[in-house]
């Protein structure tokens, strides 16, 4: 396999190379910029130079002129001096602008300090002259020295010519240089610019070649699969996309793989998997229409489900559908199919919006059988509420009435059977109403009614309720005031403690206690029940309050029970927001509690509503 360039490779050349022109085509403007810069430097200075050497040039001649106009005037020293004088006045500062202006070059610094040295000569053979004139000496003498003074300022005058010359020799030489600097920047740019556009294009044949090519392959490739058409051949070499191209080809190979496994779990499952466009008319369906309904898939394809549903049923079945797509969350409803025969069985759909496909995904399982046991479940409620509990409290009631001798007495044999027969019944009628509470609980019909209660009142009614059950054990139910009040359904808290309390009855030793307390908790109220019995296995304590759970432990009572006094204890509990629990170490007894949660303001109102809740689960 042929070993090709990484991406992060590729990246750096696409990035290192226009950076590597760029810093050359930054270095020659750099470089000519600093020529140009250099070039504007001397221009400028020998304007200064030739500023200051108009400056020098006006000095001499404004001195000349007052000294033609005192020739001849034999005048003391006095206001022609005084002109003279401020006519020079600038001169020295003029020599040390020029200095300045020259910097280091040497020879312009050396042409200044001439003519500077000049013109302190010619300065003073003016004063020699001037005093000579004041002294009215105007002969041979003051003519050798205004010849002599000539002689100067010619020097002088030369000296200035010079620097001015020079001057505006190096101003012609840097304008020259600017313009050639400004022709070869011109040059340089419309060079650089053409060697950008030729490397651009070669790094783009090369990203083409390398990278864009394998891409599109890649690309193609990903349409040959949505398309379910075969792919390309893999990709050689083992950078980023051949990697990238392997790791799609095992994807492909998966996926297709997969789907054939999903196409055979569809082809072979029991329910019927569907799928319906946006008018509910199939677009696929599996072959096990013909076993569940009877019908060749063929058939439905392109048919409405409202063609198979009751007409009564079609409201209902749109409604669901059209819910669900609003929510964009699975929906299952019911609903009845009529089957090829005629006959109509009972489904349960589980549907699925696919925004992007406009398309429902419908799973569809038989229900008829559970609707018939749910059916015969309700039958067998119903008789056991009307044809079973009704006969068996009559002969609770009998069996109490006779225990009393309100229809003759007995001697203690009889009696002790009697009371036998009480305690079965009782215990039949608490298993039915479990039973019936639990189907409620389940259905959702059992309310929560909730208002205002006192506590040690329902405390002091359950202990009423628990008096003859503990008396049989010689039990002691021992209750404590708190005088708190709790918001709640006051019936169901009190079946509550008495469930409570009756399991701890059946695992508790005679002559113990069975203490029922009250308190406050952060913002609960707790319930707590606590007994003297054998305790609980830690590894029971996590599925006590479970369906149908006994303690059948090591050393646990074989007592007669229905297992789901706890089960509806936790439920009744929870549905009024709180918590339960118990705290139990073996060999040192239990205590279970529970928790109900002070109301909000909105749920306790003034304090005197009452509030319905439906139980659910």
């Amino acid at each position: 396999m042929s070993t090709a360039p990484s991406l992060f490779h590729k990246a750096i050349v696409l990035v290192a190379l226009p950076f590597l022109f760029e810093a050359i085509t930054v270095s020659f403007l750099l470089f000519l910029l600093n020529e140009t810069e250099q070039d504007i430097a001397k221009e400028q200075q020998a304007k200064k130079i030739l500023v200051q050497a108009y400056v020098l040039t006006t000095c001499i001649n404004q001195a000349c002129k007052w000294k033609i106009i005192s020739l001849g005037r034999s005048v003391p020293l006095g206001s022609y001096d005084v002109k003279i004088a401020e006519a020079l006045g600038p001169m020295p500062q003029a020599f040390v602008d020029l200095k300045i202006a020259a910097k280091d070059d040497k020879k312009w610094l050396s042409d200044i300090q001439l003519a500077e040295d000049q013109a302190k000569k010619v300065v003073r053979l003016m004063d020699v002259t001037r005093h000579a004139e004041a002294e009215g000496a105007f002969g041979i003498k003051h003519l050798k020295l205004m010849a002599l003074l000539k002689g100067e300022l010619t020097i002088l005058e030369e000296q200035q010519d010079r620097l001015v010359s020079d001057a505006r020799a190096v101003e012609e030489q840097t304008a020259a240089s600017i313009g050639q600097h400004r022709a070869n920047l011109k040059l340089l740019l419309c060079s650089f610019l053409a060697v950008g556009a030729l490397l651009a294009l070669a790094l783009a044949t090369y990203f083409h070649r390398d990278t864009m090519s394998r891409l599109l392959i890649l690309l193609a490739n990903a349409r040959q699969f949505r398309d379910e058409k075969p792919l390309h051949a893999p990709l050689t070499g083992d950078d980023e996309i051949g990697v990238l191209d392997k790791a799609f080809h095992e994807m492909a190979g998966a996926v297709t793989e997969s789907a054939a496994r999903e196409r055979a779990i569809i082809k072979n499952a029991q329910e019927v998997i569907c799928s319906l466009d946006n008018n509910l008319c199939f677009t696929r369906i599996s072959p096990a229409c013909l076993t569940v309904w009877g019908y060749v898939p063929e058939d439905l394809v392109g048919e409405s489900l409202l063609t198979i549903v009751p007409k009564d049923m079609h409201e209902s079945t749109e409604s669901a559908i059209t819910r669900m797509k609003k929510s964009r969350e699975e929906v299952a409803f019911e609903t009845k199919v009529r089957k090829q025969s005629g006959g109509f069985i009972d489904m349960l759909w589980s549907v699925n919006w696919s925004e992007s496909d406009r398309t429902l995904f419908c799973v569809c399982h038989d229900i008829t059988d559970r609707k018939r046991v749910e059916q015969l479940k309700k039958d067998l409620l119903e008789m056991v509420s009307h044809d079973l509990r009704s006969p068996i409290m009559s002969v609770n009631v009998s069996m109490t009435l006779l225990l009393r001798n309100m229809v003759g007495h007995f001697d203690q044999n009889v009696r002790l059977e009697i009371e036998r027969a009480e305690h079965n019944t009782e215990r039949l009628i608490f298993m039915i109403n479990d039973l019936l509470d639990v189907e409620k609980m389940a259905s959702g019909k059992l309310l929560i009614n909730k208002s205002w209660a006192n506590v040690d009142e329902l405390i002091e009614e359950a202990s009423i309720v628990l008096k003859g059950t503990g008396d049989q054990k010689q039990i002691k139910i021992q209750a404590a005031n708190s005088k708190l009040m709790v918001f709640g359904d006051a019936p169901r808290i009190v079946q509550v403690v008495v469930n409570l309390c009756a399991n701890s009855i059946k695992f508790s030793p005679a002559g113990s206690t069975i203490t029922i307390d009250a308190r406050k908790k952060d913002e609960e109220i707790e319930f707590s029940i606590t007994d003297q019995g054998r305790g609980i296995e830690p590894e029971f304590k996590e599925k006590i309050f479970g369906r149908f759970e006994q303690n059948k432990g090591d050393g646990a009572p074989k007592v007669g029970s229905s297992g789901l006094g706890l089960y509806i204890c936790k439920n009744l509990v929870e549905a009024h927001g709180g918590t339960i629990g118990v705290d139990s170490e073996l060999g040192k007894g239990s205590r279970f509690w529970f928790r109900i949660p002070t109301p909000t303001p909105e749920e306790a109102g003034t304090g005197g509503d009452r509030v319905e809740e439906p139980l659910s689960w």
